[in-house]
């Protein structure tokens, strides 16, 4: 889908990848070779070619960048992290689709609706897509391991929201029209863009949820570097975080602009070790929910009542998510393991006419009904851990040995797995997060063992971080 200028867009993304790797420092150019095609590249227009994933712009960047710094800039990369546990989720999160595909060999069909049975080749079609979602993971474990390089993502994430703000309010005075304008269709349903007599913006983004949250981490960034004064004019950062503020509740999305306002108290008044915790709470909550749900340990009776106080709108959309998403759990419990795989399996169908009558919304439900518990636990495992290996391992740490920006992240990464649960929230920018996280948890390990305060050692290095020891991982 989608004009010549959007699949010449996705076309050239590699080249442009090359160039900002060749021009900046390592650290930033990495930042913005995931984050630039995330808000420019078109959403939906993807090259379908034979035996090949589809190439779009999650999976473009993602190759561009891995040859990018391997053919490009000879860089070395280490896939196995050192923790045990994470390399046993990541491995699980790759090849999880081959208990999928030996399990769906059936074809499934409603009325004149026919959905073809799992094959070899979709495994390995699958378990090659599932690699490149999470190379932005796995440059980030490596390279922006650091404080610096956990600054250059906050002040890209901030920069970006002040530039892309610009498009943003255009849509919403005029109503979504950036992607129509430049790349000749609309990624989404319009009638989900209207809200409060007005609009939420898109420009080239999946769907207004997406972009919400996204400002809100903008917002979040700015915040963060104003707190720790970062730069020669921190009162800047100040100014940039209350207009990118304006900017998040012009987007009209509810749940993006409460997380704005539990964060930013969160950040300016708790010490690191309380915002690790708060980030490992809510990592926690996201990955019991599906279970808490299927028990009917969830209120959503008492949920929707006190929503449909304040508004009533609101309380009936996550009425109709809750419906579905009871619908979608059931259905799910016939292949509770492995999940039913793509096509559109695991979705429930007329069984006359073949019409699709469940609509699923939130990432978990998503990936349970598709790949199971196998699935969710390596993927939401994944994006959890480097939170819990953060909060174990700056226990005993003194407030000058961790980097000022690491909790302010793990709070962003702990509030995108809430999002999860509602939402399909998941971008490259999830996993770039995660992999800082987790580099930063290792760097600190590493810096324990030498006996070397990693802020004044490592960074006083340079850029670049120092190798890793080898040794026997462990197994956190």
């Amino acid at each position: 889908m989608g004009n010549p200028i959007a699949f010449g867009m996705i076309a050239i993304w590699p080249l442009v990848a090359i160039w900002l790797l060749r021009r900046l420092p390592l650290e930033r150019a990495i930042v913005w070779c995931i984050l630039l095609p995330f808000l420019l590249l078109p959403p939906i227009t993807a090259f379908d070619l034979p035996l090949l994933p589809p190439l779009h712009k999650d999976s473009v960047p993602a190759l561009a960048l891995l040859a990018g710094l391997t053919l490009v800039l000879g860089k070395k990369l280490k896939f196995l992290p050192e923790s045990r546990l994470m390399a046993v989720l990541l491995a699980l999160y790759v090849l999880s689709p081959l208990g999928t595909i030996l399990t769906n060999p059936e074809p499934l069909i409603y009325g004149p609706v026919f959905i073809p049975g799992l094959r070899i080749y979709d495994f390995v079609a699958q378990c090659f897509l599932q690699f490149i979602y999470i190379v932005p993971f796995l440059v980030a474990r490596q390279f922006l391991r650091t404080e610096t390089g956990q600054r250059e993502l906050l002040v890209a994430l901030a920069v970006s929201g002040l530039a892309y703000s610009l498009p943003a309010l255009i849509e919403v005075r005029m109503s979504p029209q950036m992607n129509v304008w430049v790349y000749g269709f609309f990624q989404h349903n319009f009638l989900m863009t209207v809200r409060y007599d007005g609009f939420r913006p898109l420009v080239f983004v999946t769907n207004s949820i997406i972009l919400a949250f996204y400002f809100m981490t903008t917002a979040i960034a700015a915040f963060t570097l104003w707190k720790t004064r970062a730069g020669q004019a921190p009162s800047r950062w100040l100014l940039a975080f209350l207009y990118l503020a304006a900017v998040l509740v012009l987007c009209k999305t509810l749940s993006a602009l409460l997380y704005a306002v539990l964060l930013v108290p969160m950040i300016f008044l708790l010490g690191r070790g309380l915002q690790f915790r708060v980030a490992a709470a809510m990592a926690i909550v996201a990955l019991l929910y599906p279970t808490l749900r299927g028990a009917g340990l969830v209120p959503t009776d008492e949920i929707l009542s006190f929503i449909s106080n304040y508004d009533a709108e609101r309380a009936g959309s996550l009425l109709y998510r809750f419906t579905h998403e009871g619908w979608l759990l059931d259905r799910t419990q016939e292949k509770a393991l492995f999940g039913w795989g793509s096509w559109g399996r695991n979705q429930i169908y007329n069984p006359i006419d073949g019409t699709q009558i469940t609509v699923p919304d939130g990432r978990w439900i998503i990936v349970m009904g598709t790949l199971g518990w196998l699935g969710f636990i390596a993927e939401f495992g994944a994006l959890a851990l480097p939170i819990f290996l953060l909060l174990f391992r700056t226990r005993g740490l003194g407030k000058n040995d961790i980097s000022p920006y690491a909790a302010p992240i793990a709070l962003l990464m702990g509030a995108n797995m809430i999002e999860l649960i509602p939402n399909a929230s998941i971008t490259p920018l999830t996993w770039l997060t995660a992999g800082a996280l987790v580099g930063y948890a290792e760097a600190l390990r590493d810096a324990k063992i030498k006996g070397v305060s990693l802020r004044h050692d490592i960074e006083a290095a340079g850029e670049a971080p120092p190798p890793m020891p080898k040794r026997r991982r462990t197994v956190l």
